[in-house]
């Protein structure tokens, strides 16, 4: 190429792994290149590049140095692209064609230093197509080396995960690998003495009376100078690696896609022993569902009755912000209000992205109206047949507990099953590697799915016997009347201690904002309260109506929880109340239903008067 004054511009493309040494000497061969052809380089704006290994595939989209130099080549920016090899331009054969072509197409030549060669002349623009068919050439080879490399590499790894060495996955907090020179032992892992005493005081404090995930982040965080999250504290507790010394990783082939990922367990030295673990686990189960508040924290009506029906933990209260500047909290009647929202949001500690927001001044009056218009003729304590009932429960918590040890042996069969199916594929390995592979992995899974629904078996029964027990001492012990409920009005605890015994759980379900319905597990059964949010004035309206009437069908899509406008309602026995003539039995919508608790009077008139 000569020198030519309408060639001004000129654009670098590099592109490399992790090393920055291989990134500056690109970009310095490149640098030499616009300087012999007379090209201007505006750095760092028109240089492109990305630490990135592996091929391209256009046909799902391309990497971000290949979007933005197309994107400012599109608004002629530059007038050239200089490139170091054909390889570090793509490693795919049809992804590097089609590159080539668009630029081609955009009038903008590129030179690739390793063959010395455009894809277009500079000065007349006319393309080379013989060396534009010898890159096709060239592309086919990059893929294919990089298909071999990828082998090769596979069975480094294959090999190093055989002899106990972490090659690819992370490592546990509190472990390190073991260094040297040595290759054979290199990356075995180890204790780390720095991090490992903070993963066994996490465990010994949580697993204390009071403690929970907050208070443990917090102390850690003091204690060691070091930021532990709520999600990070959770993230420790819930890995059984720490007690049993085996961390398992799967690696796949990179020559056969469709072939299961082979699994390698690496042992390492324990840090704690199972019984804390298992203490710490049936700890964080029971706080997931459980009622009762920490110690402490501070105790509102509602606290813990809320759950998130997408990922089970309990809704928390959050200070609403102020009205005007300066005014931190909003006040109502006389005291900060505050809405309830999943704490796992909050916190940070998990994937559940639910965005369901309850303010508490309007959820708290309705139920405690809606305790007294449906609750209170059951509640009260001068019913005569409450033996009976409490005999019925007795003898569905002996069912339930006879149910539970037949699980636990099934479970134990299914561990014996995959451990059986272990023993076999270690044997038969050398000689019919891949069918004992598949074999083991088939039996392996199996044997998971059993014992994971075995466990959700043993979990749903423990949660009905506490329930059981929790009505039979109501039934025996309930003084609610009247007179009661209305002395306790303004008495925060005591309208706590009515939700949590005629109350069990409350799932909130948004169709859009502010409208919500919330499946209620009551002392009495289950109904749906149908709260529109959005209602002005001082008289508002709730709807309620007991399940055995009504299905909900609920529209979830993925972990984002906003709104669900496709859910909807079908009804059944509905020879005992009111209909109308337009009402779709098998596809009811939320203002369908209020119409017809309207109807039937299953209706919660309440105040909400903001001050």
């Amino acid at each position: 190429m000569a020198k030519n004054e309408h060639i001004r511009e000129a654009a670098l493309l590099v592109r490399c792994s992790t090393d920055k040494q291989d990134y500056e000497r690109q970009l310095e061969d490149l640098r030499i290149i616009s300087e012999r052809f007379g090209l201007h380089v505006k750095e760092p704006e028109h240089i492109y590049g990305e630490y990135i290994t592996g091929k391209d595939d256009t046909t799902k989209q391309d990497r971000l140095s290949i979007i933005r130099l197309r994107s400012a080549a599109e608004r002629k920016e530059f007038d050239v692209v200089l490139i170091s090899e054909v390889s570090r331009m793509s490693r795919d054969s049809v992804s590097g064609r089609v590159y080539v072509r668009q630029f081609c197409n955009l009038g903008i030549p590129v030179y690739f230093r390793d063959k010395m060669k455009w894809t277009m002349n500079p000065d007349t623009l006319e393309e080379d197509e013989s060396f534009i068919k010898e890159l096709g050439l060239y592309f086919d080879g990059a893929a294919e080396y990089l298909k071999s490399m990828k082998t090769q590499i596979a069975s480094g790894r294959r090999a190093s995960l055989r002899n106990n060495q972490l090659v690819i996955g992370h490592v546990p907090f509190g472990y390190k690998k073991r260094g040297g020179t040595d290759r054979r032992h290199k990356s075995e892992l180890i204790i780390d003495e720095e991090t490992a005493p903070i993963v066994r005081e996490i465990f010994s404090l949580y697993i204390q009376e009071g403690e929970s995930l907050k208070t443990v982040s917090l102390a850690i965080s003091a204690k060691y100078k070091i930021k532990k999250t709520v999600s990070g504290i959770q993230q420790i507790l819930a890995r059984p690696e720490y007690y049993t010394g085996q961390y398992t990783v799967y690696m796949s082939d990179p020559d056969n896609k469709k072939k299961p990922s082979e699994p390698f367990t690496l042992t390492f030295d324990p840090l704690i022993d199972q019984a804390t673990f298992e203490a710490a686990k049936a700890k964080r189960v029971d706080k997931k569902s459980s009622r009762t508040p920490y110690p402490k924290q501070q105790v509102y009506p509602l606290t813990r009755l809320i759950k998130c029906p997408f990922c089970g933990h309990s809704f928390s209260p959050r200070a609403r912000s102020g009205d005007s500047k300066g005014e931190k909290y909003r006040i109502i009647n006389g005291k900060v209000a505050y809405s309830w929202l999943c704490c796992t949001r909050i916190n940070n500690a998990g994937d559940c992205l639910s965005h369901i927001n309850l303010n508490n001044e309007k959820l708290e009056t309705i139920l405690w109206d809606f305790i007294k218009e449906e609750l209170l003729d059951f509640a009260d304590p001068h019913k005569d047949n409450r033996h009976e009932k409490i005999a019925l429960l007795e003898k569905e918590i002996r069912e339930a507990e006879n149910a539970i040890p037949k699980y636990l042996e099934e479970i134990a069969n299914a561990k014996k099953r995959a451990k059986r199916a272990h023993t076999v594929y270690m044997d038969a390995v050398e000689v019919f590697p891949e069918e004992a592979q598949r074999n083991y992995l088939e039996e392996l899974q199996k044997a998971k799915a059993l014992q994971e629904d075995y466990s959700k078996e043993i979990e749903a029964l423990k949660k009905q016997i506490q329930v059981k027990q929790n009505t039979i001492e109501y039934y025996r012990n309930s003084t609610i009347t009247p007179q009661y409920l209305q002395s306790i009005e303004n008495n925060m605890d005591g309208k706590r201690l009515i939700f949590k015994q005629l109350i069990e759980a409350i799932e909130p379900y948004s169709l859009s904002p502010g409208v919500v319905v919330l499946d209620i597990s009551t002392i009495n059964g289950s109904y749906y309260i149908l709260f529109d949010g959005n209602q002005r004035g001082e008289k508002r309206v709730a709807h309620y109506i007991a399940q055995p009437f009504i299905k909900w069908h609920p529209e979830t899509e993925g972990k984002l929880q906003m709104y669900e406008p496709n859910s909807y309602f079908t009804l059944k026995n509905i020879d005992i109340f009111e209909t109308f003539e337009e009402l779709n039995l098998n596809h009811a919508s939320f203002s369908d239903i209020q119409c017809l608790c309207t109807l039937n009077g299953w209706v919660l008139p309440y105040n909400y008067i903001y001050k």
